[in-house]
């Protein structure tokens, strides 16, 4: 996209502004910020300027009340976890861990699955995980291919870390990682936020993004291909959830 193009863009859409300090910049920061700005979607920017541009709601978080509890009794249990057995033996199920963040609020410099969480063997979260799928292939003789969304500030610094630790245990070639996708912060008047002169605030799009991630980079396809029907989706900070649990799944 050339210049000429991304003017009439930004004119179009208010966002002259990210143009501000264009004759400062050198050809490669010039690059930099052109594809950044042909990359943005447009329709979704206009979206999330209106969100940015409206009135803040007024009043609390309206009627809330409790989730219900599903009560199984003993038999209705045994058969949702034959079903969901049976899927596990068939290789029909996938893993899906969401892993994009950083171990700031902790006090730790690194991914947040990294974080040694243990309190006695010192284990990460990402450890624990792992662990859990190899027994749970084990006990069911199946594969559980494992799909981890990562971000784009510790993307490189996860693979590095399941390679180190010889993805542990787990068949590399079953470990899928993709990265989220970003979207342009925005100041309250609508205009999108400049980190720097040659480049835009980026922001990744949370849990929310995982399906179009999933889509972007292929994991879709991997999926099908690999005859998957049901997919088991957990957050990187929950050590205590029981991962593809066959009444779960059924």
């Amino acid at each position: 996209m050339n210049l000429k193009t991304v003017r009439g863009h930004l004119r179009e859409h208010g966002q002259e502004h990210l143009l501000a300090f264009w004759e400062l910049l050198d050809e490669a920061q010039r690059a930099r910020l052109l594809r950044q700005i042909a990359e943005l979607d447009w329709t979704a920017v206009e979206r999330m300027r209106a969100l940015a541009q409206a009135p803040a709601p007024a009043g609390g978080g309206g009627d809330l009340h409790p989730a219900p509890v599903v009560h199984l009794t003993p038999g209705e249990r045994e058969a949702l976890r034959r079903v969901g057995a049976a899927a596990l033996r068939a290789n029909h199920v996938g893993v899906v861990l969401v892993a994009g963040g950083q171990g700031t609020r902790l006090g730790f410099d690194g991914p947040k699955g990294t974080f040694p969480i243990a309190p006695i063997t010192g284990a990460s979260l990402f450890a624990i995980h792992a662990r859990k799928i190899l027994a749970r292939e084990r006990r069911y003789g199946c594969a559980l291919p494992f799909y981890i969304m990562t971000s784009p500030g510790n993307d490189a610094a996860t693979r590095r870390f399941f390679a180190a630790h010889g993805y542990f245990g787990l068949q590399p070639e079953r470990v899928r990682f993709f990265v989220q996708g970003t979207h342009p912060a925005f100041w309250p008047d609508g205009r999108i936020v400049l980190e720097a002169p040659d480049a835009l605030a980026l922001s990744p799009d949370g849990h929310g993004g995982v399906l179009a991630a999933l889509e972007r980079h292929g994991m879709l396809d991997d999926m099908a291909r690999r005859g998957l029907t049901t997919l088991f989706y957990f957050q990187v900070d929950n050590p205590l959830v029981e991962i593809a649990d066959p009444v779960f799944l059924g």
